[in-house]
């Protein structure tokens, strides 16, 4: 008997917890929002690269930042002209 109400106490301790669908809650990106993020975040590490440049690897990290911005701009536009002026303020990377 002792058995039994082990095993019985058991089942009904497992059958109280079950996974159930419930909708997921919060806020979630798109995926152009994620796209986006993901080329911003490039951006900002290749000028954190930039910053950390050396005269040997100036220009190689200059056109990478470059680059980050243009497909930032592709990405996610560029309503205030910002990402551009910064393109063009980087000129020819020498």
């Amino acid at each position: 008997m002792k058995k039994i109400l082990s095993l019985l106490s058991l089942f009904i301790l497992l059958s109280a917890f079950t996974c159930e669908n419930e909708p997921l809650e919060g806020e979630f990106l798109s995926e152009q929002e994620a796209i986006c993020l993901q080329a911003s975040q490039n951006a900002s590490d290749a000028l954190e690269d930039l910053n950390n440049s050396n005269d040997l690897n100036y220009n190689e990290l200059c056109n990478a930042y470059k680059e980050a911005l243009e497909t930032q701009i592709s990405e996610c536009g560029d309503s205030d002209g910002f990402l551009q002026l910064a393109i063009d303020d980087l000129g020819d990377c020498t």
